[in-house]
């Protein structure tokens, strides 16, 4: 899978399931991710339910964080993200609605990333506490790259 020909980046994957069995679509995603071309999982935290953020009326979220290394490029990973969404079933029929599973390019590296399609670091991670308690899980010192402070201080300033 790894050639030493290709700059590998850490990367933080944000995964969200409130229909369809939640803890199922999450292992199956993590199993998916784990399973992409130029994809090493490396860590997984464990899963948190948390409410809805946005659209109240839905069911509740199972929420975890994956941490990876990659070579694929942001743009290329964010492409495999969502055909990975697209085949658990997830449609994008209501904003922040319910979903068979959500896959978010969080973190890559200490990139800043701004697109029509793509923002990393994801625009509100730093005020999401089902983004930061996982990531506090796996990786407590991951540095915020706009912010320049960790998940830990992040996710302890929420409180």
């Amino acid at each position: 899978m790894f050639n030493g020909k290709n700059t590998f980046v850490q990367a933080v994957i944000s995964c969200g399931s409130n229909l369809e069995n939640p803890p199922e679509q999450l292992r199956v995603g993590q199993e998916k991710v784990a399973g992409l071309d130029r994809v090493k999982l490396l860590k997984t935290s464990k899963a948190y339910k948390t409410k809805p953020v946005s659209l109240d009326g839905q069911p509740d979220f199972m929420n975890s964080v994956l941490l990876i290394e990659t070579s694929l490029k942001p743009q290329a990973l964010l492409k495999k993200l969502l055909e990975i969404e697209t085949s658990q079933g997830r449609k994008r029929e209501v904003l922040h609605g319910p979903r068979t599973l959500d896959l978010d390019l969080i973190f890559y590296g200490n990139e800043i990333v701004k697109s029509s399609n793509l923002e990393i670091p994801h625009p509100r991670a730093h005020e999401r506490e089902f983004v930061l308690r996982p990531l506090c899980d796996i990786a407590p010192g991951w540095v915020h790259p706009v912010f320049k402070k960790n998940a830990a201080y992040l996710l302890e300033k929420l409180s």
